[in-house]
């Protein structure tokens, strides 16, 4: 990978795997910032077979490997009936065009249950138009030092879709692991739409590579709408490429997230390589802790353009809200709150602080998880 480093707090223990799923998709998330998004239908296009797994065999409690590898193709979509399913990584790995993977029923009602503490790298390329991997968790801590999920648009006009994918449980002890990454080799677009990427060491969502200033690197479109990032070492959102899109996510560190080679470095949003033209809109950033920065614009490199607006950023950090930089950064409309430093170093435009401030909330937009 490019790089290796490492009051109203919503509780995201555990859950009981076969108590969740009759819980999942309950309403009772407290709302974010305002213009919530509803996510996408992830309906299949026309051209593509359709394939219901429950059709083929595929009872809760089986192994999913071998219905994956037979059924999931170009060309396809592949349902995957309500349940928990054991999954050793096979059937969900390599190039595809035109094909979705979705779980039925309501948000999180189906598991791929990974053998706790096991890694396998599972990479899922776009090649030609739209793949999709849509409403399922991914569970089990895992070990070693690779990503849970890489997934990318390796076409220039492809369009690679991750929507309402969950990966709740983080890293084992000791474990140096990715949730979500997104390779330089990126040339497309990527959606990221209302996941949940937890307690992970080295980067909840790491999707910078594109932007970086490698041989190999694309700088393709990332875009994140909604979702939960929360207590990821080293950064729980980082970007870096051209057009870059951050709306409505909740970004959140209440708690410690596991060291990165002994090493705590909690940031919340940061921005990693020189993107031009990156937008962070209507997000909350909670940061709780009294460490790390809540936006870091990294001192590793120069230039770079982004405006950061309609936020609202609560910390009780040392650390400033946003350090300096020589690229053209720029926090608009932006709600303070906390007993942290409040200090922003970048150019700012409407900064609202005390009682007229809103607070930011530590909760997704859409629901994840159980908060009953």
């Amino acid at each position: 990978m490019a790089e290796r480093q490492t009051d109203d707090t919503a509780t995201m223990s555990k859950l009981n795997r076969r108590s969740y799923l009759a819980l999942a998709g309950a309403a009772g998330v407290a709302a974010g910032t305002a213009g919530l998004l509803g996510g996408s239908t992830g309906s299949a296009s026309a051209d593509r077979q359709t394939v219901d797994l429950g059709a083929e065999g595929l009872q809760d409690g089986d192994a999913i490997d071998d219905y994956l590898a037979e059924h999931f193709d170009n060309g396809t979509a592949v349902h995957i009936p309500p349940g928990s399913y054991e999954w050793n990584g096979e059937g969900l790995d390599g190039d595809y065009e035109n094909a979705a993977l979705i779980g039925d029923g309501k948000p999180g009602a189906v598991e791929l249950n990974f053998p706790e503490g096991e890694h396998r790298y599972n990479a899922v390329r776009a090649q030609a138009g739209e793949v999709r991997l849509e409403n399922f968790q991914i569970r089990g801590a895992t070990g070693g030092e690779e990503a849970k999920l890489r997934a990318e648009a390796r076409g220039e006009d492809a369009t690679m879709v991750l929507d309402k994918i969950w990966l709740p449980d983080g890293v084992e002890d000791g474990a140096d692991g990715v949730g979500i990454y997104v390779g330089a080799e990126h040339a497309g677009t990527i959606r990221i739409v209302d996941c949940w990427v937890q307690n992970f060491s080295d980067n909840g969502l790491y999707a910078s590579g594109p932007g970086a200033d490698f041989d190999d690197a694309e700088n393709g479109k990332v875009i994140v709408e909604g979702g939960l990032f929360r207590n990821n070492n080293i950064s729980n959102v980082r970007i870096g490429t051209d057009g870059a899109e951050v709306r409505n996510v909740a970004m959140v560190h209440d708690g410690q997230s596991p060291p990165n080679d002994g090493v705590y470095n909690q940031r919340n949003l940061r921005i990693r390589q020189p993107g031009q033209n990156m937008v962070v809109d209507s997000c909350d950033i909670y940061h709780s802790i009294d460490h790390s920065q809540p936006i870091d614009l990294s001192e590793e490199f120069s230039g770079g353009e982004a405006v950061i607006k309609n936020t609202r950023v609560l910390t009780n950090s040392d650390s400033p809200v946003a350090n300096e930089h020589g690229g053209d950064y720029l926090l608009k409309n932006v709600h303070l709150k906390g007993d942290g430093n409040h200090e922003i170093a970048v150019e700012t435009e409407n900064v609202v602080e005390g009682s007229n401030a809103q607070k930011a909330t530590p909760a997704a937009q859409n629901p994840v998880g159980d908060r009953s």
